[in-house]
């Protein structure tokens, strides 16, 4: 079988032999589960700043130094400018902006689930990721915004990579705002080649070590980790806490796993 000069590489595009999932029914599921996500967490709006908020403050009010366009920038320096400014310093609008933002994450999943499964298990799926406990730190600690901004931005990312028009290049600047929201998706670019190797497509597409998209997506996440390493940010982000020890990759993965596992325990009550 040979390509067609115009194919693009679509991951996550639906089977031939499966009907499109409908607009107005991806519509519907994906609002219903951010509505149910807002509705969990409704409660952050009642919370004010905590500890590290306090150095995000000073950051965005010019009574400690601003940090530099690098290691969680959009997170640490960006999120704060726009609480001190625009929100007015308000915890409880903060609050709604990370909220949203988790909606906005929500939606954009559904979106991207509905596009194989369709609707309803999108809706099911949405609705597990919006209101899951997990997910009770990345809203309640404005801090931690990071979490949500990253991940609304690198489902945005799949999106666009998915298509297969000129706009599937808007994955390049999403990836690396979500770069610069949190380091957690500097694997994205190998998900997305599995996806892109792995996942079957109604369309013949390059194989995915010829998609140049992909390859400067991998470019991108290389030259934080030359450019933009944890720690480059100096004392106000904490060297030592951000510093890279790759002995705590296993001690952190199994840790990691034993609170998924430890939280569907009938044990644990509340988060």
């Amino acid at each position: 079988m040979k390509y067609s000069a115009t194919a693009q590489s679509a991951p996550l595009a639906r089977p031939a032999s499966t009907a499109p999932a409908s607009p107005v029914g991806t519509a519907i599921a994906a609002l219903l589960a951010a509505a149910l996500g807002v509705a969990v967490f409704r409660g952050v709006t009642g919370y004010g700043f905590s500890q590290d908020d306090w150095a995000g403050l000073a950051r965005a009010s010019g009574l400690a130094a601003r940090l530099p366009l690098g290691w969680r920038w959009i997170s640490h320096q960006g999120f704060w400018d726009l609480a001190v400014g625009p929100l007015a310093g308000e915890a409880a609008l903060a609050h709604a902006a990370v909220l949203g933002a988790h909606a906005v994450a929500v939606i954009l999943l559904v979106v991207l689930l509905a596009r194989r499964l369709g609707p309803p298990a999108a809706l099911i799926g949405g609705t597990f990721f919006a209101t899951h406990f997990a997910q009770f730190t990345a809203t309640f600690w404005l801090s931690a915004n990071g979490d949500v901004i990253a991940t609304m931005l690198a489902i945005a990312t799949v999106l666009a990579f998915a298509r297969r028009d000129l706009p599937r290049w808007l994955a390049m600047p999403l990836y690396a705002c979500a770069l610069l929201a949190k380091e957690s998706v500097l694997g994205l670019p190998i998900a997305l080649a599995a996806m892109s190797a792995l996942m079957p497509n109604d369309k013949p597409r390059p194989s995915w070590w010829r998609d140049r998209l992909l390859w400067t997506l991998a470019a991108v996440s290389l030259a934080w980790v030359a450019l933009l390493r944890p720690g480059s940010s100096g004392a106000a982000l904490g060297d030592t806490a951000y510093a890279i020890d790759l002995r705590a990759i296993l001690p952190n993965l199994l840790t990691y796993a034993a609170w998924t596992l430890n939280a569907w325990f009938p044990a644990v009550r509340d988060v």
